[in-house]
């Protein structure tokens, strides 16, 4: 299999810490991903409680998340405001918080937070965006930031970890880059402070969040605002890329999203494409492999891919080389992007162990006003 860093131009390449492209950790790929990063701490809580690896690469793909921001730009912290200004006197597009340094992208219970640390636009080498209208209702609405991908390079933090587990005289720097002395690593009474010294000799209490920690675990999102069935096909496939993940949960196709068509024929291609652990909402392994067959004639047409077309594709997938399991997730209606000055929302008060403990009695009013928590499915091969 082809290693997924060859799909692009060399352009910025090297802003990507190159620990990043290892082929020894898995990749994981999130269809219609929203600004939904939940998975992402799933991932993690599998890689301390295994031998699964947490991956170094996960791939985002959603044609519209970057259209509109998910909050006003307000709630934004100072810095990233005067720049937004700056960008309005110039007639550009305001920052998003998904391509801005520092934003924190969700927080869960027990101090595990996500965190972007630099953010890069990269460039494929073959101009393959082409969506098919007859699947995709929004794919007349391209626009600035559709069509692009962007290397999100972050760190999921884990408190006990990351941060108390530091000692005093240790060095830390910010996600800006400014190198900082270590005083107490462990204020848990002060919010979850920890008190540092700066290059000038200046000591305070600061938000964990605005630094890099070296334990913690550190990989990039890769973003491709395209459809998602044009990634499949025109990228996945034809340059015999390993996805060794899949999350594939919140599929609106036929419902609310803006496919018109759930995205089953991935399962025509489970093995082909090295699956080895499958998130999935609402349907088992063996109803998705019914489900895929109506995609077993399928005919897919990109003009500007020079591709041999797959005819009469069968699915690969074998249900007796599979484990199953129930996991549990937070409601996704909470999602959240926050800024440093904008405290609300999230799921800190979703504790790692709920993920294969269903938490009926530990989260209040579980059954009112509305729902606490989803059930999915989990496979991993046998």
């Amino acid at each position: 299999m082809n290693k997924i860093q060859n799909i692009f131009k060399d352009i910025n390449l090297d802003k990507i810490p190159s620990h990043i492209w290892d082929e020894s950790f898995p990749v994981c790929w999130y269809p219609s991903s929203g600004y939904d990063f939940r998975h992402i701490f799933y991932w993690d809580f599998l890689g301390q409680n295994t031998e699964a690896k947490f991956p170094k690469i996960f791939i985002h793909t959603d044609f519209t998340c970057l259209n509109d921001s998910p909050y006003p730009i307000n709630h934004m912290d100072f810095h990233s405001q005067i720049i937004n200004e700056q960008l309005e006197k110039e007639c550009k597009p305001p920052l998003h918080p998904l391509l801005t340094n520092g934003y924190i992208l969700d927080v869960f219970g027990d101090g595990n937070c996500l965190t972007i640390k630099t953010c890069t636009e990269l460039f494929l080498k073959e101009d393959v965006f082409f969506p098919n209208k007859s699947l995709f209702q929004y794919s007349h609405n391209i626009g600035h930031r559709t069509h692009k991908v962007h290397a999100i390079n972050c760190q999921l933090i884990n408190l006990e970890r990351d941060v108390y587990s530091l000692s005093n005289g240790d060095i830390v720097k910010s996600i800006g880059g400014h190198q900082y002395t270590v005083i107490n690593p462990k204020d848990k009474h002060n919010h979850n402070k920890f008190r540092v010294r700066n290059e000038e000799g200046l000591e305070y209490n600061s938000d964990f969040q605005r630094f890099v920690f070296p334990n913690a675990s550190q990989f990039v999102i890769l973003l491709f605002t395209m459809e998602n069935y044009n990634f499949f096909y025109d990228i996945i496939l034809k340059n015999n890329l390993k996805i060794d993940y899949l999350t594939h949960i919140n599929d609106g196709g036929g419902s609310m999203g803006g496919s018109k068509e759930k995205m089953d024929f991935i399962y025509l291609y489970a093995e082909t494409i090295g699956l080895s652990k499958i998130i999935i909402d609402y349907y088992t392994m063996e109803e998705k492999k019914k489900r895929s067959k109506k995609w077993s004639g399928h005919y897919r047409f990109n003009p500007k891919v020079n591709a041999i077309p797959s005819l009469g594709k069968e699915t690969d997938l074998k249900i007796q080389d599979w484990n199953e399991h129930k996991i549990f997730f937070p409601y996704l209606a909470d999602f959240y992007i926050k800024a440093y000055y904008w405290k609300q929302g999230g799921h800190e008060s979703w504790k790692y162990f709920y993920f294969n403990n269903e938490p009926i009695s530990e989260l209040p009013n579980i059954n009112q006003f509305k729902r606490k928590y989803e059930d999915y499915y989990f496979y991993e091969r046998k």
